[in-house]
């Protein structure tokens, strides 16, 4: 039997945090065990009017991470078509036709529709629930799983709307399209009873099941975070490393490994079992390794729909692409350059009363004169900063924070930020003089 995996998405739209996790552990299973990672579109229980039938935006996520599916309604293989649920209730139908044949399900009103005028009129159809027996059910992650831990209470296949449950369409559709794993959050435990009652009615052999652990998540993070973080400038390499690291237990993995070195150190045993909540602070650390290390081509590329907004007659794309390339170690995602550039581009700063504290006491004057006679008198190619910057702290008697903090709110605006030769080698001479003497207007 070929091993295939499967990530079903229930809307299209764009990925939440737990279904970035499932669809991350999913993709990595179907590679180590050199499977098929097939997206599918379990929207069974959308309509036309919820506009979100036909949307394939989790797909584009995927897509961006590098997570490609082997198939899915862009790629489908023609004998197992169609990959949207929506499109085969025709399918569901004749099963639910056949389980009521047989005896295998019921139709009455549920409970919650009785007090309704109509409720006698609108039955849902049932499947007949039975113990499991002496069937054996093993988790690849979990182990062994016992009947007292299922769920064997008769549920719903089908609507008093005549559609299929989700359920019930996501274990036919997992028979009819080869599933041979089917990944679970363990909170699904209980209702994996349904999946195997069914199959057994159906004569249908059991697919491998794996339980992960992924829980609940962070509130401020849970919708549409993917997407959101693409527009924030992380890096999807930086995502999946950081993602393999929130869910797999890997002692060998580091913050610098790409998706071929993440398939190749990853186990199915080294899943975690115990709920790790998202850290964006830890994100955003991997996420600076992988910036410092782009190329230059690279790293223009990825910033520029960020310097879009600074654009104007006085700042062209190529001097903005420039200042960002000087930032380039400093930042942590990619909107981040906002935060350097606003205040450098400043041309009449207004300084907090803190650093015109800073600015103006003796030991800041001291360093801001004495460098600024050195740059005055030295040439306009600037290949000498870095001895003016030395012989000035010579000079002065001041090193450290005290020297170098004033010169750095002048010249960048901020107290922190890139080695003070790139800041004025990229200023210029004239441009770093003038900044230099604005403590005196």
């Amino acid at each position: 039997m070929m091993t295939r995996l499967r990530f079903a998405h229930q809307d299209g739209g764009h990925l939440n945090l737990s279904q970035l996790r499932k669809a991350f552990l999913t993709y990595l299973i179907s590679r180590k065990l050199r499977g098929s990672f097939i997206f599918r579109l379990d929207n069974v229980m959308r309509s036309e009017e919820d506009g979100m039938t036909t949307n394939l935006f989790a797909l584009e996520d995927l897509d961006w991470l590098g997570l490609i599916a082997d198939e899915s309604p862009l790629n489908p293989n023609p004998g197992l078509s169609p990959y949207v649920q929506n499109e085969r209730l025709d399918i569901y139908q004749r099963y639910i036709d056949a389980l009521l044949a047989v005896g295998a399900a019921y139709k009455r009103v549920p409970p919650k529709e009785k007090g309704s005028p109509l409720g006698a009129f609108r039955p849902a159809t049932y499947f007949k629930m039975r113990a499991l027996g002496e069937t054996k059910i093993n988790d690849l992650r979990i182990g062994k799983v016992t009947d007292d831990k299922l769920n064997l209470n008769d549920w719903i296949i089908a609507g008093s709307n005549g559609l299929p449950s989700e359920e019930f369409a996501a274990i036919i559709d997992d028979h009819l399209m080869g599933i041979s794993h089917v990944v679970f959050e363990l909170t699904n435990l209980p209702n994996l009873g349904r999946y195997v009652a069914l199959n057994r009615a159906l004569n249908w052999q059991l697919p491998t099941f794996i339980h992960i652990s992924i829980g609940k998540t962070n509130r401020d993070f849970d919708e549409k975070i993917l997407n959101l973080l693409k527009k924030n400038g992380y890096l999807p390499e930086a995502i999946c490393s950081y993602l393999y690291r929130l869910d797999v237990d890997d002692n060998k993995a580091d913050y610098r490994m790409n998706m071929e070195q993440i398939v190749n150190s990853f186990e199915i045993d080294n899943i975690r079992t115990d709920h790790q909540l998202f850290d964006e602070k830890i994100l955003r650390k991997i996420n600076s390794v992988f910036i410092k290390t782009m190329k230059t081509s690279d790293y223009t590329a990825f910033m520029r729909p960020f310097i879009q907004p600074f654009i104007s007659e006085e700042y062209s794309d190529d001097f903005l692409l420039k200042l960002a390339l000087v930032f380039q170690n400093q930042i942590s995602y990619g909107r981040e350059i906002e935060e350097f550039i606003a205040p450098f581009l400043l041309q009449d700063p207004d300084f907090t009363p803190r650093e015109q504290q800073i600015i103006s006491n003796p030991q800041a004057q001291s360093v801001l004169s004495s460098f600024y006679e050195r740059l005055a008198n030295c040439d306009d190619d600037l290949t000498n900063v870095a001895s003016l910057l030395d012989e000035t702290q010579k000079k002065t008697g001041i090193a450290g924070k005290a020297f170098y903090q004033p010169l750095r709110l002048l010249l960048t605006r901020m107290e922190k930020g890139p080695e003070l030769e790139e800041i004025i080698k990229f200023l210029g001479k004239a441009e770093t003089l003038r900044r230099l003497s604005q403590d005196k207007d």
